[in-house]
């Protein structure tokens, strides 16, 4: 290390990067090698108990061998109802089958469905699908009341089919299974709508799915496969499009087409798009469907998710809860039975909160009564009680109003919800999933107190202590003009305690974007209605035609993995919507860009109002301004604080989302704000900035007016937008006011997000 600089050795970041990649392909396995491999592998987990795998010919135990063929085929492709009628005609075959083979014939194979849901055939997800499988059939045997899966299947519990089923979706497309979870409907309309009995000339509205159906054809059934009067296209080609046909949809079909058929086919089509593996969850249905699946008349989903979720988890809270944000006609449920309900929410049992809805024949769209729910407060009140085990009745009500919230109506959530409201400090020490939880639960109720109802861009109310000028718009903090100090000796690429001038003051917003606010840009047309939202490159990026100069592989596979079609929404756009107060996530650097012009349109007569924002708009934040915003003590001072909450990274898991804790964004405004008044400004979501990445000491990249990145010389260099402020995924180094991260513009993912400030136009902020 003689004459070389203190920094040495490198960072580890920068060994990451100089690693090098020597990729090369194997040949791809046949369905008679997958087949193999499988069973392979599961006799080495069960290598002394063969009655215990489950991708034998014959699964739990075998048919006798004087079972002629035909039986023996049926039974191997899962086939039951065929196989049955085998069994009943026995007598008049030549063969006889043997009375032996009427003991298993309820447990099939599950090879045939496990190998018709792949393309292709890669070693470690087979891997994972055996493992999951029998952890747990470990998990069933080893509960309270041991209860082997094989045993409850043959007494008519369970279907080892289904079991197989969820624990694929599970694996290999978690964002349907959690569609699942959440709407079980979803999950019988799937499988109904792949029926054998339906003639070729079954009428449109009744036609059902195949397993090769095109995107455009699955927009289709989402609508009912209704014909659109005067429409150009023969079938529609997006969501938009399918939304637009729904109404041409029969009364008693509109609401299932919204609420199941369009989630269903979104989540299909963008995990087409988007995964590189092979799984395809309408091969396994059609498999499924083909085997003569039926469901008991008794059928619950939740019975299988329960055996899919480790014994201990049955006390943990739930990592979700989903919002009161259905389309409400103003139609209430017939009257209940507020005790039966009572005991449903408050209950002990996970799985029979979790059902509250249902087992009280209650659905989304139709709220309860309010006489009800006044009923049922007063009974939740004498319950709570004031003594020691206030706290634990609390959280646990907490939990049972996560899955209950999708039928209180609004104005009638804020009786439920001052019922817990004090269960969660969060200035104390707290459970960072039972203050997500907390966060979620305010907001499906309807008593987020931060945003307004009518105009959810808008804050209620200023920060305790500012003034008029401090906050002339509720939600934008000022920040003065001036020189400050950024950068780190810790960040490769920053010079420290580098001399940075704002010449102009700007006003921050409190919050990252929220789902409710971006959710108003959706609602207006942001995507559909371009007038000045989107600039020359965002319309070419929305329209397949993005041209610039990238020349980066893994740019290219961003751009070739979300084709068109899933350009007009953030990603996972409908599995965000219930959770409006969380920030908004999988939105592009053009998204977010577009989304701040709509702002900046929307808050002019609140601009107008105010002298000092005379010719201010919406902006991202430049780096110079988050990091100045995330350094500063006051509205008029900053510091060198490594951290918006202080100097103390033990500390985070208090002040920030941050290391994985809760597994997911959280609602704004669970964690404390910072001196100034913002929130999150460490961890939850990764903010874009206006400014391409560079080395600080090369100077920050400002774009220019246009916003046209194909205009910048050098563009190869400069192909990257900044972010900041790490995120929920994160540990809280990445947090630190100094860090400075980067990605692709077309890059997006669940802890990407944005936050908004008004600014004055492009002019000589720099950093020396």
């Amino acid at each position: 290390f003689a004459g070389k600089k203190p920094e040495m050795p490198i960072t580890g970041f920068e060994y990451l990067e100089k690693i090098v990649h020597l990729p090369f392909r194997l040949p791809a396995l046949t369905s008679a090698q997958a087949n193999a491999f499988v069973r392979h592998y599961e006799a080495q987990i069960e290598p002394d108990n063969p009655a215990l795998r489950w991708f034998g010919d014959f699964a739990l135990s075998l048919p006798s061998p004087q079972a002629n063929d035909a039986a023996r085929r049926e039974f191997r492709l899962g086939r039951l109802d065929k196989l049955q009628k085998l069994v009943k005609s026995s007598s008049d075959a030549d063969t006889p089958l043997s009375p032996e083979i009427k003991r298993p014939i309820l447990r099939p194979s599950l090879m045939p469905f496990a190998i018709a849901a792949f393309d292709a055939y890669v070693p470690r997800k087979l891997i994972r699908l055996v493992e999951l499988l029998h952890q747990t059939a470990r998990v069933a045997e080893q509960e309270t009341t041991p209860r082997p899966l094989a045993q409850r299947h043959d007494t008519g519990q369970i279907d080892l089919r289904l079991v197989l089923f969820l624990a694929m979706v599970q694996l290999f497309h978690p964002d349907l299974f959690r569609l699942f979870k959440r709407r079980p409907k979803c999950f019988r309309e799937l499988f109904d709508a792949f029926e054998r009995t339906a003639a070729p000339s079954t009428s449109p509205s009744t036609r059902g799915l195949h397993d090769s159906m095109a995107d455009i054809d699955l927009w289709h059934w989402a609508a009912y496969n209704v014909e659109h009067a005067g429409h150009k296209a023969d079938r529609p080609s997006n969501r938009l499009q399918a939304v637009e046909w729904m109404a041409g949809v029969a009364d008693n079909q509109r609401g299932p087409a919204q609420l199941i058929r369009l989630p269903l086919v979104e989540m299909i089509v963008e995990h087409r798009a988007a995964q590189r593996h092979v799984f395809d969850v309408l091969k396994l249905v059609s498999a499924l469907a083909e085997s003569g699946l039926a469901f008991h008349p008794d059928f619950k989903l939740q019975t299988y998710f329960s055996l899919l979720t480790p014994a201990e988890a049955e006390k943990a809270l739930p990592a979700s809860v989903e919002a009161n944000v259905e389309a409400w006609t103003g139609q209430r449920a017939p009257p209940v039975d507020v005790q039966r309900l009572f005991e449903s929410l408050v209950s002990a049992n996970r799985e029979t909160q979790e059902n509250v809805v249902q087992d009280n024949k209650l659905s989304p769209g139709e709220m309860l009564r309010s006489e009800d729910v006044t009923a049922l407060v007063a009974k939740l009140k004498t319950w709570v009680g004031d003594d020691s085990a206030s706290a634990e009745n609390q959280h646990l009500l907490l939990r049972g109003l996560s899955f209950l919230a999708p039928v209180v109506a609004p104005g009638d959530g804020k009786a439920l919800w001052d019922l817990v409201k004090d269960s969660v400090d969060l200035h104390q020490d707290t459970d960072p999933k039972l203050r997500a939880l907390w966060g979620d639960v305010r907001a499906a109720l309807g008593c987020d107190p931060l945003f307004s109802p009518q105009a959810p861009y808008l804050m209620l109310e200023r920060f305790k202590g500012h003034t008029a000028q401090d906050e002339p718009i509720p939600g934008f903090v000022r920040i003065p003009a001036g020189p400050f100090t950024m950068g780190s000796k810790d960040d490769s690429d920053n010079q420290p305690n580098a001399k940075a001038l704002i010449d102009a003051p700007f006003y921050i917003h409190r919050t990252p974007v929220t789902v409710a606010q971006f959710d108003a840009f959706v609602e207006d047309g942001g995507y559909t209605d371009t007038r000045a939202w989107w600039d020359k490159q965002g319309l070419a990026w929305r329209n397949g035609a993005f041209n610039s100069k990238i020349t980066d592989i893994n740019f290219q596979q961003h751009l070739a993995r979300r084709g068109p079609e899933l350009r007009q929404l953030p990603m996972d756009w409908s599995a965000q919507l219930p959770f409006q107060s969380r920030p908004v996530t999988g939105v592009t650097w053009f998204e977010a860009r577009a989304y701040a012009r709509w702002l900046s349109a929307q808050l002019q007569s609140q601009i107008r109002q105010n002298s000092d924002l005379d010719r201010y708009q919406v902006l991202l934040p430049t780096e110079l301004q988050w990091e100045r915003a995330a350094r500063a003590t006051s509205p008029t001072e900053s510091d060198q604080r490594n951290w918006p909450w202080g100097n103390k990274e033990k500390e985070a898991e208090q002040a920030a989302n941050l290391a994985n804790q809760v597994g997911q964004p959280s609602a704004v405004g669970v964690y404390p704000p910072s001196s100034i008044g913002l929130y999150d400004m460490g961890g939850n979501v990764w903010e874009w900035q206006d400014n391409l990445y560079r080395p600080l000491k090369d100077g920050l990249v400002r774009l220019p007016k246009d916003h046209e990145l194909t205009n910048l010389e050098e563009w190869e260099k400069t192909d990257r937008p900044t972010l900041r402020g790490g995120s929920w995924f994160n540990n809280p180094e990445l947090a630190r006011c100094s860090f400075r991260y980067w990605n692709h513009p077309d890059g997006s993912g669940s802890n990407i997000g944005l936050r908004v400030v008004l600014s004055l136009p492009i002019s000589g902020d720099s950093g020396s």
